[in-house]
């Protein structure tokens, strides 16, 4: 629960005491609207069953909200906008307007800063103190100057926004001491190992100990399918069809050991080769037979109708997936040409620079051949040979990077445009 308290700690403060001073009189019209929204902004981020239930089955666009506990966002920006033009229209009638001088200005220097490091249950007792009187002034009408109450019950509503970030805001989980131990593990790991760093090399991290969590690889510089990442729609449709279940459109964390039975198909077509654990004071680096590779060409391509016929297709093809590369009816894609001949073609060598953008595969192929990468398709990727022509891309097995590579072609370089 603690580990979300940014997410459901919203201050509202004293502002929410002077909504009672908008005009509805006049403008009950325009008052309807902003009460209704506040209402079903308040019922589904607090989950308010089965009001939230209901609101979320009959505007199925809500369940894209990734947390739903920000829709009380609007109703957060619009409170202030509310409450201080509740407060001038009814100041404006009665307002006093006397000079600030220095003695005034000091004193409010002085409670100001009181305010910001004082600690946050005084602090909302003496804004509120202020809030309330102030309230009362204005309800009974009497006459209100700059020299007793405003400038400091004004100050007092603003700086509560700012110091509450001190309360809303968690302490870092991982220290920088644990940073730089990460660091020279990282170091240690390219120089002992540096196949695991190569582009297309996907590894999984158990190192719990270190308090990164599920990102601790992504910390170390590796590839991983493990982490809090947003994955393509492609992605996400091909784990729930082999994993058999549906999964939240606005999924982002993974640990692919969670998906029992999607993990060893993965694991084969994204290429996961290593595991890496801690015993005692040393890591560890297991290889992995997953029998996947960075990138290979397939001789043989098969349409399916749907996720779940690739799904279907790949657990009974698995020997073949190296092989055979199935396609979505639905992709664009000429599948009648021959490359029975693609059998013969194959990956030389997969070159890139750690943390780079770029990619090289050096290839030997004597035919127009289908090449499929291990990593997810994205139209944001751009593909050359080293004539620098634009290679087409595809999605193959209906999520990775499919490449149609013309004959002689010896290198291919990808980049994230």
């Amino acid at each position: 629960m603690v580990l979300y308290h940014h997410e459901i700690n919203y201050g509202f403060g004293a502002f929410l005491l002077f909504l009672y001073f908008v005009p509805s009189q006049k403008n009950r019209i325009w008052i309807l609207g902003p009460c209704i929204s506040i209402f079903f902004a308040l019922v589904l981020s607090m989950n308010f069953q089965p009001l939230s239930t209901w609101i979320l089955n009959g505007i199925p666009i809500l369940k894209s909200l990734r947390v739903p506990e920000r829709a009380i966002l609007p109703f957060v920006i619009a409170l202030p906008v509310f409450g201080l033009a509740a407060i001038i229209s009814k100041l404006q009638h009665y307002f006093v307007p006397t000079e600030l001088n220095l003695q005034r200005s000091l004193f409010l220097g002085v409670s100001s800063s009181f305010l910001y490091f004082a600690p946050a249950e005084l602090r909302e007792i003496i804004v509120w103190g202020l809030a309330f009187l102030f309230f009362i002034k204005i309800y009974l009408e009497k006459k209100i100057s700059s020299q007793s109450l405003l400038p400091l019950f004004f100050l007092s509503l603003g700086l509560p926004s700012l110091t509450g970030f001190k309360e809303r805001l968690l302490p870092p989980a991982v220290s920088f001491q644990t940073i730089d131990q990460l660091d020279t593990m990282r170091k240690q790991l390219l120089q002992a190992y540096p196949a695991l760093y190569l582009p297309f090399i996907r590894n999984e991290v158990d190192l719990a100990w270190i308090g990164g969590g599920v990102n601790t690889a992504y910390w170390m510089g590796l590839s991983s399918l493990d982490g809090y990442w947003p994955p393509t729609r492609r992605f996400l449709e091909l784990l729930e069809a082999l994993e058999g279940k549906k999964l939240p459109k606005t999924t982002m964390y993974f640990k692919m050991s969670q998906y029992p039975t999607a993990y060893p198909y993965l694991s084969r077509l994204y290429n996961l080769k290593y595991q890496i654990h801690l015993t005692g004071n040393q890591l560890q680096v297991r290889p992995l037979d997953t029998h996947g590779e960075s990138a290979w060409f397939g001789a043989e391509m098969i349409r399916a109708s749907s996720y779940e016929e690739i799904a279907q297709w790949i657990k009974a093809n698995e020997k073949d997936l190296n092989r055979k590369i199935a396609l979505m009816s639905s992709d664009a894609f000429d599948t009648k040409k021959n490359i029975e001949e693609c059998v013969h073609s194959k990956v030389v060598s997969i070159q890139g620079t750690y943390r780079t953008q770029r990619a090289v595969v050096e290839t030997q192929s004597s035919a127009d051949c289908p090449l499929v990468v291990a990593a997810n398709f994205s139209e944001v990727l751009i593909v050359r040979n080293e004539s620098k022509q634009i290679l087409k891309t595809f999605p193959a097995y209906g999520a990775l990077l499919g490449i149609w590579v013309p004959a002689g072609t010896k290198k291919i370089f990808i980049d994230a445009n």
